[in-house]
């Protein structure tokens, strides 16, 4: 049997979903009305179809690439997405940059999934999983301007490299998520777990590389310098959530069964604020219950770190946009495959998947707030 090439795989994955993209892009902007600034666009009025793939947060990672952090709730979004925006627009525009930078690492995130899940399973759960990952309903972000498919990439390498005993790329990689977005350091979690895992928790067996567990810690204490010396304080970030309607104040469980108690009851049924929040919470309880059943299935340091990337947030009071957040808790994707060879329940998945993307790309690319 011809051994597969996870680089072709990986390829082949990319260019079929850009195909999809661009059929699913071109009808959205041909027959559905557009916003601009909250309001429809006026007859006249010019729709940028690439502008339109920075709206919300991709208006302030290329204001920040642009003159730097000039307002103090932009402290929110981290600075490496931004930076290397900065960085690639000596070729081009950074509009361009910044989307030539999420499509680069949506390929590379494929690269790297594809290969870190056929450590431990067939190729056809590995392509099972990529499948289920770029057809789940807010994807479409991994190749929009934002930093989602930029920190997937650090993150999902530096488990593979972990896998293969590489602690130095591993943690370096973390560190690069640290600084993309606020939970980069709860990969610190996972990785640092997998490290003794690998050593069946003996700890005479723990060797002088253990140190480089602190790389990541260091980048962060990098940025919190920069914040400190440029705004005065290093812990602005937290205080620029407020700004966005999110704290850390608030205890998951509460958040949780505030907003099942929201939704059940119908109070905002009709309004953008309903949908919104149906998604976000059937998204998160879809992703917790999955992740709680792939214990036993799934690589514990990898379960450790996406209950902690999908649980944290919720400190904030806020479930917004964790249909959105979902995307980084890789392993839920793992999870859909090891569903999926139930052939019936694979066809429904797909085909719910594929329809609600279609529908929530339209909304985005028109302006709508989706995530």
């Amino acid at each position: 049997m011809q051994k597969s090439n996870p680089l072709k795989i990986s390829f082949g994955f990319f260019v079929i979903y850009r195909a999809f993209i661009f059929l699913i892009s071109f009808f959205s902007i041909t027959f559905f009305p557009k916003l601009i600034a909250g309001d429809l666009i006026a007859p006249g009025t010019i729709f940028n179809y690439m502008s339109s793939w920075a709206n919300w947060d991709g208006g302030h990672y290329l204001a920040i690439a642009k003159d730097g952090y000039q307002i103090w709730f932009q402290y929110a979004f981290f600075p490496l997405y931004p930076i290397l925006i900065k960085l690639f627009s000596i070729f081009t525009s950074p509009l361009i940059s910044g989307l030539v930078i999420s499509n680069l690492s949506l390929f590379l995130a494929i690269y790297f999934f594809y290969k870190l899940v056929r450590l431990d399973f067939s190729q056809q759960t590995a392509i099972k999983t990529i499948t289920y990952f770029l057809v789940f309903p807010t994807s479409f972000f991994l190749v929009a301007l934002y930093s989602e498919s930029l920190f997937l990439f650090l993150t999902i390498a530096s488990f593979y490299f972990a896998r293969q005993k590489n602690y130095l790329y591993s943690n370096i990689l973390a560190g690069f998520a640290v600084l993309t977005r606020p939970i980069g350091i709860l990969i610190l979690a996972g990785i640092t777990f997998e490290y003794f895992y690998q050593r069946n928790f003996k700890f005479k067996k723990v060797k002088i590389d253990l140190i480089l567990f602190l790389l990541p810690i260091l980048f962060l204490l990098v940025f919190l310098y920069f914040l400190k010396s440029t705004y005065g304080d290093p812990f602005i970030f937290i205080k620029a959530q407020t700004f966005w309607q999110r704290g850390v104040n608030s205890f998951p469980i509460k958040v949780i069964f505030d907003n099942l108690y929201q939704v059940a009851s119908l109070k905002n049924l009709g309004v953008s604020i309903y949908s919104n929040q149906l998604l976000d919470l059937t998204a998160f309880l879809i992703a917790f219950i999955g992740l709680i059943f792939s214990l036993g299935k799934i690589r514990l340091s990898y379960l450790i770190y996406a209950l902690l990337v999908i649980l944290v947030p919720l400190v904030s009071g806020s479930i917004a946009s964790m249909s959105r957040f979902v995307l980084v808790a890789f392993p839920v994707f793992v999870y859909f495959a090891i569903l999926g060879k139930n052939e019936m329940l694979d066809r429904f998945l797909l085909m719910v998947f594929i329809a609600l993307q279609a529908i929530l790309l339209t909304l985005f690319l028109n302006g709508f707030w989706v995530a």
